[in-house]
């Protein structure tokens, strides 16, 4: 059976697949944040309420925030990739 605790939040992951987790947490709880921010809440209430259940750091939750919400693309993945010829790995593997 499916356990949602269980698969997202697991305890004997190894701590470098840990990080590779805060995608997942985070479009887990993306509507919440999504209609938090609708009503009008500020990106700092919303962290810090949902902090312990994705364990990432605020300047990665704004990351999220605006690749997954408000669709603002990050200036240094920009010029990053204008100086490749494409064909790369998207930066936000989950999605």
């Amino acid at each position: 059976m499916y356990d949602v605790k269980r698969d997202l939040f697991p305890k004997d992951v190894p701590e470098r697949a840990k990080r590779r987790l805060g995608c997942i947490r985070f479009v887990a709880h993306m509507e919440r944040v999504r209609k938090c921010l609708e009503v009008g809440y500020s990106l700092i209430v919303v962290y810090d309420e949902l902090q312990s259940r994705l364990e990432m750091s605020y300047s990665q939750f704004t990351r999220y925030v605006g690749h997954f919400i408000t669709h603002v693309e990050d200036p240094k993945v920009a010029e990053q990739e204008e100086g490749s010829e494409g064909g790369g790995v998207s930066r936000f593997l989950c999605v």
